[in-house]
């Protein structure tokens, strides 16, 4: 596994320790892993659009089919 996705799993992880109770820890740190991901893939996906082509609303588009918030 990349190094990057072992982070973004401890960063999840430790996300849940901070902000749910023990018996939903694992519910929510897989809801938060999943949505650092789709976080991950935005930054990137953004980044490809910025260097080459208008980002115009595939941000919008991407966060609401995976249904991610802004924070």
């Amino acid at each position: 596994m990349k190094d990057r996705i072992k982070q973004l799993k401890i960063q999840a992880c430790k996300w849940a320790s901070e902000n749910a109770s023990s018996t939903e820890y694992e519910n929510a740190a897989d809801q938060k892993f999943a949505e650092l991901i789709v976080r991950e893939c935005l930054l990137v996906t953004k980044k490809q659009y910025n260097d080459t082509l208008p980002w115009g609303g595939v941000e919008d588009t991407i966060k609401e089919h995976f249904g991610v918030e802004d924070v």
